[in-house]
């Protein structure tokens, strides 16, 4: 792709904050994606679990309670 040899499609957060010689152009429309994350125990998370569960809650609830992922310690 560096090259000037090729086009690709991929989601922003895929792609490192500064690539030299690569374009970035965004796709209009805009499109939207729903993701999740799941735990069959949260109380045996590991710390790295642990941690990106809490990210991942944060962010899900900056953006909205219809974003909001249920607590670590909720069963279904």
């Amino acid at each position: 792709m560096a090259h000037g040899n090729g086009v690709s499609v991929l989601a922003s957060l895929t792609v490192p904050a500064s690539r030299p010689g690569l374009v970035f152009r965004p796709i209009t429309p805009r499109v939207a994606r729903r993701v999740a994350i799941a735990c069959l125990d949260a109380t045996r998370l590991s710390p790295a679990g642990r941690a990106f569960w809490e990210l991942a809650r944060r962010e899900a609830s900056a953006k909205g309670p219809a974003a909001h992922a249920p607590s670590p310690a909720a069963r279904t």
